[in-house]
Parts: structure tokens; C-alpha cells; sequence
């Protein structure tokens, strides 16, 4: 079905941009290699790789490093919301204060600074 797809976009004179992946495959490792080398493995997943662990050539587990929020001690379901994209983390370093709110004014006073504004009017 994807070849009858592809005949068809190169017959209607659409360039084809992507002749490969844009992601490259995790690694994949067996149980009894990832057992025999696995401080090797673990340097390889501390610098931001995902393994992705075999058994019999099926995938049974990934070994990733760990979330940010997580590893900080933050609540577990903002990490995963985080994860997913769904929220942003702030941005701002621990121990510094908040930004400061602009000083706002009472409605009524605001009114009444209007009117004497526009009472020369």
C-alpha cells in the first residue's frame, strides 16, 4: 500500500523531501549482553541515550536516564506531565525570589484619578 502511495505522490509531481528517518533507532541490547557490560551501558544511558533491552529479540524494557523533576525530588505527576510536554517546568533557579508583581491600583481610586484627569476638560 505505501509503494501504490508513493507512485501515486510522484505521479501528481510532489517532490518526496525524506528518503530516510529523521530519528535515529535507539540501541537495542540483549539481557545477557546488557548483563555482561552493563557499566558500559549505564555511562551510555548517564549521557542522555535510551537503551532499549531484548529478550528473544523482543523489547521488554528501556533504560533512560532520569527526569529532571524527579530526580529533584518534585512531585512525581508534574515530572510526568512535564515529560509528556503537556506543561513547562519553571524556569527559574532555585532559592531566587519570585518576580515582582507591578504595584495595582483599587478600582474606585483609579476611577476617581480618571475624573480629575478629564475634569479640565
Amino acid at each position: 500500500m505505501a509503494l501504490a502511495v508513493v507512485r501515486r505522490l510522484a505521479a501528481s509531481n510532489i517532490d518526496l523531501v525524506a528518503t530516510g528517518r529523521y530519528f535515529s533507532e535507539m540501541r537495542q541490547i540483549g539481557i545477557k549482553a546488557l548483563k555482561n557490560e552493563l557499566s558500559q551501558h549505564i555511562r551510555a544511558v548517564r549521557s542522555g541515550e535510551t537503551i532499549a533491552v531484548t529478550d528473544r529479540g523482543h523489547v521488554v524494557a528501556e533504560i533512560t536516564p532520569p527526569r529532571r523533576a524527579v530526580a529533584d525530588g518534585e512531585d512525581a505527576i508534574l515530572a510526568d506531565h512535564a515529560r509528556r510536554g503537556l506543561v513547562r517546568m519553571a524556569t527559574a533557579g532555585k532559592g531566587e525570589p519570585p518576580p515582582r508583581r507591578l504595584s495595582t491600583v483599587p478600582f474606585d481610586q483609579l476611577m476617581n484619578d480618571l475624573d480629575e484627569s478629564r475634569s479640565d476638560r
